[in-house]
């Protein structure tokens, strides 16, 4: 077996669950972002390249970054929970839908 093997046949669907929750996390990123960039180049804001131009530095370079550990932490999340894997982050999503119900 090769050490770089790390699931079995038997992990499939939790390679599925992980690899729709990418696809849900990329599509609704990818979506605010186009309608941002594009309603902050309307309004002349922004030019049409400035976010491909910019920089981040400080506080914004630390959100980035700790915005990209929590979802590395939501996906480890699916690859290890013991859960349903059909419903991946099932508990978190009930969680937060209790809360909006308060």
């Amino acid at each position: 077996m090769s050490e770089f093997r790390y699931l079995g046949a038997e992990d499939t669907d939790t390679v599925v669950s992980l690899v729709w929750q990418l696809a849900q996390e990329l599509h609704v990123t990818r979506q605010r972002l186009l309608v941002l960039e594009d309603v902050l180049a309307e309004s002349g804001v922004l030019e049409a390249d400035a976010v491909e131009r910019h920089v981040p530095a400080g506080t914004t370079s630390d959100r980035l970054a700790q915005d990209r550990e929590e979802l590395l932490s939501r996906l480890v999340r699916v690859l290890t929970e013991i859960d349903d894997h059909r419903a991946p982050m099932r508990e978190q999503f009930l969680s937060q839908l209790a809360q909006a119900k308060v």
